[in-house]
């Protein structure tokens, strides 16, 4: 009999019902723990007792310089922020910091002779600035051949520091030794208010941290509001449960059904699920 259905997920506490819910056995079940990783991530939670979600960015510019000189040393570190205006000011500060500390190049892990060629190729002017001092930082707004320099620079290990825009968590391709999260909201224009990352897009942003053929392990730093500190520690540490979205009265199920056959996206009518006895 053919493999009708593989299920992927994130790390259950249930993965057992789950498992007899789509009819695989014991054999075809396999659920690890949050911590089996290629490589053993060090994680550190951050919590700072301000609403004020702007307050809050602005206050974790400092602890994000001392947490690349303290965690990633020398080795390429990620900054993911909630949106590109934020990961200018991000970049524009951290040089600043390092002029402040009088080590303005600290963050250039390169001669500025083998840099040029690539400097030459950006179109962003800022960018260019901030890149040439070892920091750059990636969004929506930046060109595609932009993008495809400093993901070059920042693989060779040209420049030590990205910031990221939130909205290129998936589109990054690069890996680092350390990845700090400032903060863990961003501004919705259309329901004007501010909304937490999905937690799809919080692991897929520490998941930037693993280099397994040239670190021995990796470094994550997750920086959100205070009262949300004991959520993301027992998110990243422990299974949750799964939970399901659908309706669970048993006429609202065929009716859904009755209405995917409507529409022409089903074609079978024994082709899904028994959902309504479930």
């Amino acid at each position: 009999r053919g493999i009708r259905i593989v299920a992927l997920s994130l790390p259950l506490a249930d993965a057992r019902d789950v498992a007899q819910w789509l009819g695989c056995n014991t054999n075809a079940t396999f659920n690890f723990h949050p911590s089996v990783r290629p490589l053993p991530l060090e994680l550190h939670i951050q919590g700072f007792n301000i609403s004020h979600a702007p307050s809050r960015l602005a206050a974790m510019t400092k602890p994000i310089y001392n947490s690349i000189l303290r965690y990633a040393g020398t080795k390429p570190a990620v900054v993911f922020v909630p949106s590109r205006r934020h990961s200018r000011l991000l970049a524009a500060d951290l040089l600043a910091l390092a002029a402040a500390a009088g080590r303005p190049g600290r963050f250039l892990h390169a001669r500025s002779d083998l840099v040029q060629p690539f400097l030459t190729k950006l179109q962003d002017k800022m960018l260019k600035e901030t890149v040439s001092a070892g920091v750059a930082y990636l969004h929506e707004g930046v060109e595609s051949n932009d993008r495809r320099v400093v993901q070059q620079l920042v693989e060779c290990g040209a420049i030590q520091v990205c910031v990221v825009a939130a909205e290129l968590a998936f589109a990054f391709a690069a890996h680092a030794h350390t990845v700090i999260v400032a903060d863990t909201h961003v501004y919705n224009g259309k329901l004007h208010c501010y909304e937490q990352y999905p937690i799809t897009t919080i692991l897929q942003m520490l998941g930037r941290a693993c280099r397994p053929l040239e670190d021995d392990h990796s470094v994550a730093v997750l920086m959100c509001a205070a009262h949300h500190k004991s959520f993301f520690t027992k998110l990243l540490n422990d299974c949750l449960p799964l939970e399901t979205t659908r309706p669970h009265e048993r006429g609202n199920c065929n009716e859904d059904h009755r209405e995917q056959t409507g529409r022409g996206r089903l074609f079978d009518v024994d082709l899904p699920l028994p959902t309504s006895d479930t």
